[in-house]
C-alpha cells in the first residue's frame, strides 16, 4: 500500500492514500518528541537543567516548583531566554569582526567578548534571583497572619 504524507498538523499526519481499499484521507494520531522545541512544549527550559546539575540533592524539588509553580516557571524561562538571546547577539557580533579584525587581534577580541558576555550574564542571573526571592519573601510576609 502506498501512502503520501500530505502534511503535520501539531501532533497529526494528514494522510492520501491512492489504494482504493483505503479511505481517501485519513488521519493518524502520533505523538510529539519531547526534544521538539515548540511553545507549548512540555520540555523544561535548560536554565531548570543547569539547577538540577549544580544542586543534584535538590533535583526533584526543583522539578517539582517548576512544575506546580508558574512564578518559577517563568523565571527559568525568562533567565534562559536572556542567557539564549545574549549569546546569540555575541555570536552575531563575532561574524563580522571575524573577517575584518587580523587573527591575531581577533583571539584577544573573541576572549574578551565571551568573558564580558558571562560575566555580565552571570551578574545578571544572580541579581534577578535575589529579586525574585525578596519579592517570594514579600509575598509571603504579607500573607501571613501575624503581619495583621
Amino acid at each position: 500500500m502506498a501512502a503520501c504524507l500530505c502534511g503535520l498538523t501539531g501532533n497529526t499526519f494528514l494522510r492520501s492514500s491512492p489504494d482504493p481499499t483505503c479511505r481517501r484521507s485519513s488521519t493518524i494520531r502520533i505523538d510529539r518528541p519531547r526534544y521538539v522545541p515548540t511553545i507549548s512544549s512540555s520540555v523544561a527550559p535548560l536554565s531548570l537543567a543547569a539547577s538540577q546539575s549544580f544542586q543534584p540533592a535538590r533535583r526533584e524539588q526543583l522539578r517539582h516548583e517548576y512544575d506546580t509553580d508558574p512564578l518559577v516557571r517563568h523565571g527559568h524561562r525568562l533567565s534562559s531566554t536572556v542567557w539564549g538571546v545574549v549569546l546569540l547577539v555575541e555570536a552575531l557580533v563575532r561574524v563580522p569582526l571575524v573577517y575584518t579584525l587580523p587573527v591575531s587581534v581577533m583571539v584577544g577580541v573573541g576572549e574578551a567578548m565571551s568573558i564580558a558576555a558571562f560575566a555580565g550574564l552571570i551578574s545578571w542571573n544572580l541579581w534577578y534571583v535575589r529579586r525574585a526571592g525578596a519579592r517570594e519573601a514579600a509575598a509571603r510576609d504579607a500573607r501571613s497572619p501575624e503581619a495583621e
